[in-house]
């Protein structure tokens, strides 16, 4: 379909998260400006003549978010972290920002650029995060492959203390402060799953770690 419009569809391999190519893909583009949209992410109507004003009003932009919205299993989720997101950032300047390859990294901009976040209150990504809990696990199985990896650049060394800390504060955090709790079993499930995943990135920390033996 996009071939038919006349762009131009590069192949690669499959890859474990799809940070690892987005450098390089940025880097085959031709305008200085790139939307980079997950296929299940719903972009609103307005969002192209929001950003172009913001670029044109700031000449040292060089990342653009848009507030985003969760959906699990059809139904908008207004519990837990997934539920309170900030903006996505996703419209990138190509020479401005930073695309680190690792795992839930986000794009940054570089020394003397900024973000800028447009559509507060007027419109929303719709993330159409999981349609089934068989995908859900299947996603996030993947996930762990390279968090130890992802972790570790960002700083995280493992500590048994440290993994109890996150494991405890991801969980409580979902049910009280973000009210999963009073969400009923969507809410106690996602905490719980939120949760499960935290204590299982930080055992891939110790394995990465700890090397390939």
């Amino acid at each position: 379909m996009a071939e038919s419009f006349g762009a131009r569809v590069v192949s690669r391999e499959s890859v474990l998260n799809a940070e690892r190519l987005r450098g390089e893909l940025i880097g085959l583009v031709r305008n200085d400006w790139v939307i980079l949209c997950d296929p299940d992410e719903i972009l609103p109507h307005g969002v192209e003549h929001a950003a172009l004003e913001a670029i044109e009003a700031n000449p040292r932009l060089g990342l653009i978010g848009v507030p985003i919205r969760y959906f699990f299993r059809g139904h908008r989720l207004e519990c837990t972290e997934w539920g309170r997101r900030g903006p996505k950032f996703f419209i990138a300047h190509r020479d401005r920002c930073e695309s680190p390859p690792y795992v839930h990294a986000g794009l940054e901009p570089r020394p003397g650029f900024e973000r800028g976040v447009i559509g507060e209150g007027d419109f929303e990504i719709e993330h159409r995060w999981i349609d089934s809990l068989s995908q859900m696990i299947e996603k996030h199985a993947r996930y762990l492959k390279v968090e130890g990896e992802a972790r570790h650049a960002r700083g995280d060394r493992f500590s048994w203390s440290a993994a109890g800390r996150a494991t405890w504060g991801c969980l409580r955090g979902n049910l009280l402060d973000h009210g999963g709790l009073a969400a009923g079993p969507t809410g106690w499930f996602l905490s719980a799953f939120h949760a499960g995943y935290t204590a299982l990135a930080w055992r891939s920390l110790r394995r990465y770690e700890r090397g390939p033996n």
